[in-house]
């Protein structure tokens, strides 16, 4: 069986339903084909090719992404899936380790994968949440432990849409900055489960360990405006108010930089792409912090201090 899905501006064709897409009516037209191989062990050497991104940590092999002579691009998480992209960006196999836990593949395929399908064609991804409020699109962004899926809860919380989560395809082709929508569930960690009581929207639990959920969204066809970056600032500091600060182009290009949704990508066409095109978002786009004490619990109060917060800031 085939399932056809908009995520993050591409149409998807793939034998499986991906997590965050919203079904759409095979037209013909695909931007993108994902198909299962056959399983087969994924080794944790590197494989043979021109190293585009490598991940190591404390001296293991976390993934590797490398270009073949004839095009095709294999990128590697060891013990887990190993993804060969064709020559043309268009078309992926997934083959799967035999040991390998069948959720955890398909959140790599759902994220990951599709993140560096969009980087291939030279699209710009950001390691940000995003939603729409009031008509104005806002992203927010950061690496790991940041509090991204967390605030972008709280203000969906508030009565904003999801445009996404985790990953952000930001179009910067116009002069307007767009959004593409995809991604729709919140992948909440255990100890922000509380915010789930906040919203309204079905539930299920994740092969890593997080509770998904999917808000009321946006409308998958359609780019949003893209009007704020924020970077979150997360303290302590029990009853300091919500505030909201400037961040030069300069230091907030260094930070967006320094969070890419893929760690370790480095292959120089695909580094010089990404810095021209984070540049470009910034001549359009005003970044700032967001300081926000943690710890406390999620209540509606604390939505709304957000929430007006950023709107303040957008008016």
């Amino acid at each position: 069986m085939t399932f056809a899905c908009r995520l993050h501006g591409l149409t998807v064709e793939s034998d499986r339903m991906l997590h965050g897409a919203v079904q759409v009516e095979p037209t013909g037209h695909r931007d993108l084909s994902i198909s299962t191989g056959e399983p087969r062990p994924v080794p944790h050497e590197r494989p043979d090719g021109q190293l585009l991104g490598v991940l190591t940590v404390e001296d293991t092999l976390r993934h590797v992404a490398v270009r073949r002579p004839d095009g095709r691009v294999v990128f590697r998480v060891p013990g887990l899936v190993e993804f060969v992209i064709g020559s043309g960006h268009r078309d992926v196999t997934v083959h799967h380790d035999p040991n390998a836990d069948p959720g955890l593949v398909h959140v790599l395929t759902d994220g990951a994968l599709i993140a560096a399908v969009l980087e291939l064609n030279g699209a710009l991804t950001l390691h940000a949440s995003a939603v729409r409020t009031a008509g104005r699109g806002i992203a927010i962004s950061g690496p790991t432990n940041s509090g991204k899926t967390t605030i972008a809860g709280l203000l969906c919380a508030g009565g904003a849409g999801l445009v996404a989560d985790d990953l952000l395809h930001a179009d910067v082709a116009e002069q307007q900055v767009r959004a593409w929508p995809g991604g729709f569930e919140l992948r909440i960690r255990e100890r922000a489960a509380a915010l789930t009581s906040m919203l309204v929207g079905r539930e299920r639990d994740t092969a890593d360990g997080r509770i998904g959920v999917v808000p009321d969204v946006v409308d998958p066809t359609e780019p949003v405006p893209l009007d704020l970056v924020v970077l979150p600032r997360l303290h302590r500091r029990a009853g300091q108010p919500v505030e909201v600060t400037e961040v030069t182009k300069s230091d907030a290009l260094i930070q967006l930089l320094a969070a890419p949704r893929l760690l370790g990508w480095s292959a120089p066409d695909l580094t010089r792409v990404r810095f021209e095109q984070l540049s470009h978002l910034l001549t359009q786009v005003p970044v700032v912090a967001l300081h926000l004490p943690w710890g406390q619990a999620f209540e509606t109060a604390f939505a709304d201090r957000v929430g007006e917060a950023l709107t303040e800031r957008l008016a």
